[in-house]
C-alpha cells in the first residue's frame, strides 16, 4: 500500500479541503481536539480505491470512539468510554457484524486502524483487532471519507494509504 494522504493538526488547523460538519472542535497540544462530537468529509484523491487502510493516531480526553467510512459502509471503533464497547461494522446504517471486546485501557495516544480489502473490513487499536467482518455487498472506496470522533478526545494524525486504485 501507498501513502495518499498524510495530516497532523500541529498547525492549528483542518486542511482546506476538509469540510468539518461539527462545530465543536479547536486546536490543543498540537491536535484536533474534538468535543463531544467532530464530524470531517475528507476528499479522496483518485477516482477510487479497492483498498484502504486509515490509521488515526488519537488521544483520549473525555474518551474516544472513532468511525470511519463513506457515509454508506462504516466501521466504528470504542477506544474509551464511559459505556461498554459496542465496535460496529455499518452498511447503509445497519449493523451487520459487531464485537464487545473493551480496549485495554492505557494513559497516551492509541494508533486506530480501519482495513476496508473489499469484503474483507478489520478494526484495530495498537495492533489488536477488535473487529472484523466480510461485507456482504462489497465495492470500492470512492469520492469521500467520513471520520467521526466521539467523546471528546485529541487527533493527533491522520494518515490513509491506498493500493489497486481505479
Amino acid at each position: 500500500m501507498r501513502e495518499i494522504m498524510f495530516t497532523t493538526f500541529a498547525d492549528g488547523r483542518v486542511p482546506s479541503d476538509w469540510l468539518v460538519e461539527t462545530p465543536h472542535h479547536a486546536f490543543e497540544r498540537g491536535g484536533l481536539r474534538t468535543g463531544r462530537v467532530t464530524r470531517a468529509l475528507v476528499p479522496l484523491p483518485g477516482n477510487g480505491w479497492r483498498k484502504l487502510r486509515v490509521e488515526i493516531d488519537v488521544e483520549p480526553v473525555g474518551g474516544a470512539a472513532v468511525e470511519c467510512g463513506d457515509g454508506l459502509l462504516n466501521m466504528a471503533l470504542i477506544v474509551k468510554a464511559p459505556y461498554p464497547p459496542r465496535h460496529r461494522a455499518l452498511k447503509y446504517m445497519q449493523t451487520f457484524a459487531e464485537s464487545v471486546c473493551p480496549v485495554a485501557d492505557k494513559p497516551g495516544v492509541r494508533h486506530v486502524e480501519f482495513e476496508l480489502n473489499g469484503q474483507c473490513l478489520r478494526g484495530l487499536v495498537d495492533g489488536v483487532e477488535y473487529l472484523s467482518a466480510n461485507d456482504p455487498f462489497p465495492r470500492e472506496m470512492v469520492g469521500t471519507l467520513t471520520l467521526t470522533f466521539w467523546e471528546d478526545c485529541l487527533v493527533h494524525q491522520v494518515r490513509v494509504l491506498g493500493d489497486e486504485q481505479l
